[in-house]
């Protein structure tokens, strides 16, 4: 059976969740539970293995990002959860699941998230007039993983890479990965931020407490608060200035400076990486005849151990 946990920011917050939202909060679970509370909840039963919303929620400090955990035992997506039920508590909502059956990534691929890894989405607005900025948003998300890791008290020199568009490495492996989706309300954008993050899990390919030494310890409630407090303000800079500001810290942290690529489909044709275009499209320069060229997310992706940008085909 499902359990379900919504944590609010204050005893004010809950409060108005349970005036507001309460038929549609408590219809999250058919056959579980839903259990509304906040961040000074005291639990008589133990919760082995559930993640701990109210230790997140005491550690996050934003205007308004995180003001409502919701952590579910087990659910087909995350993604799903913010977008089709949960939409009227966005902007500020963010969902963890303990479990994902439907975990999914980028082109319809499986996301697995097996214990011990942090699985989110966090529900954010585009307005109308900032849709164009929504290729973006997967790169704010990867460098808020970065600032994020890097913030917490043991995790300042684990080496931390972005790889386009939407991985962040450890010494080449992936420890975490971003889907952003979105549906169009009332002309404005609502998007999830799926975000999937390698805490203590070693499998499928390696994970933070990996890279730690051996006496560090490292949670998913620590990473989930710091990953709050990194996302709101680099957010904010994106609605407001655009992505130029934030662009720098970005490549700071970004595998591909000067890497030159194969193109699959182009006749064994070679590119060098120049960065990121104006429109958040891949900045290529051809190698043979010295023309730019840009690919965007939907239509390319990058095989960085075989150093191949693979480029759907048009036909």
């Amino acid at each position: 059976m499902t359990q379900v946990e919504v944590c609010g920011a204050s005893a004010d917050k809950v409060q108005s969740l349970i005036e507001e939202h309460g038929e549609l909060l408590y219809g999250l679970s058919n056959e579980g539970s839903v259990h509304i509370f906040g961040p000074d909840e005291t639990f008589e039963e133990p919760r082995s293995g559930r993640f701990r919303s109210e230790i997140s929620m005491k550690l996050v400090d934003t205007t308004q990002l995180g003001n409502v955990i919701v952590s579910f035992s087990s659910t087909p997506s995350t993604q799903d959860i913010v977008r089709e039920k949960l939409r009227l508590l966005v902007p500020g909502l963010v969902v963890v699941a303990d479990e994902q059956s439907e975990g999914r990534g980028r082109h319809g691929s499986e996301w697995i998230s097996p214990e011990g890894c942090l699985t989110c989405s966090i529900g954010v607005v585009l307005p109308r007039a900032k849709a164009e900025l929504l290729p973006f948003l997967q790169y704010v998300a990867a460098l808020s993983v970065v600032d994020a890791v890097r913030s917490t008290e043991v995790g300042s020199q684990v080496p931390l890479q972005v790889k386009w568009p939407n991985d962040v490495l450890i010494n080449g492996d992936k420890v975490a990965g971003i889907l952003c989706e979105g549906i169009v309300v009332d002309g404005d954008m609502y998007v999830s931020v799926g975000i999937g993050i390698n805490v203590t899990n070693e499998n499928p390919t390696c994970s933070l407490k990996g890279s730690l030494p051996a006496s560090a310890t490292i949670s998913r409630e620590v990473v989930l608060a710091a990953l709050i407090n990194s996302f709101e303000p680099l957010f904010e800079v994106l609605k407001r200035d655009g992505f130029e500001p934030l662009k720098q810290r970005y490549y700071d942290h970004w595998i591909h400076t000067d890497q030159v690529v194969s193109l699959e489909n182009r006749e064994g044709k070679k590119a060098r990486i120049l960065g990121l275009a104006k429109s958040g499209s891949i900045l290529l320069q051809i190698i043979d005849s010295g023309e730019e060229e840009e690919l965007d997310p939907y239509s390319a992706s990058l095989d960085l151990n075989a150093s191949t940008l693979r480029v759907k085909s048009t036909s």
